[in-house]
């Protein structure tokens, strides 16, 4: 018996050479329940030939902020160190006149000096944003707290 509709087609027809297949659920359990197949009772190794037990793979640990913390602050030491050998080197005095004043420093110290104005710079900016986007979750907080509780 065949039918146009696919609702009316048999749902129990097993395809040749499908069992014991990879894809098929290990003892009796169903796919998508959340539970991993039994392993094979025989130690197997990497080739899958049963005898000699699999070897484990290593495990991978998480970063933990210390070790992130500790990475950063390399990062910031060798960055320090480049910075004192860019000023050392580039200790020739220059003229800096800036909205009328005048004086004299290091090369080396003056462009520290504006990299470091630069990035104050993009701080504020940052801090400004976090506190806007901070204070707009606040707000949508409030309003959506206010229409859940009637």
């Amino acid at each position: 018996m065949t039918s146009d509709k696919p609702e009316d087609a048999a749902t129990t027809e097993e395809t040749p050479g499908a069992a014991g297949s990879d894809l098929e659920p290990a003892e009796g359990r169903t796919v998508g329940q959340g539970v991993e197949p039994v392993a094979p009772d025989k130690p197997t190794d990497s080739t899958g030939r049963p005898g000699t037990p699999a070897k484990k793979a290593p495990e991978v640990r998480k970063q933990t902020r210390i070790s992130a913390a500790f990475v950063a602050l390399a990062v910031g030491i060798i960055v320090l160190v480049l910075l004192l050998i860019f000023i050392l080197q580039n200790n020739e005095t220059t003229t800096v006149r800036y909205f009328g004043a005048q004086g004299h420093m290091p090369l080396g110290v003056l462009l520290l000096f504006s990299a470091a104005g630069g990035a104050l710079i993009v701080v504020i900016f940052g801090a400004a944003r976090i506190a806007q986007l901070h204070w707009l979750a606040r707000r949508d907080r409030r309003t959506t707290g206010a229409r859940k509780k009637p």
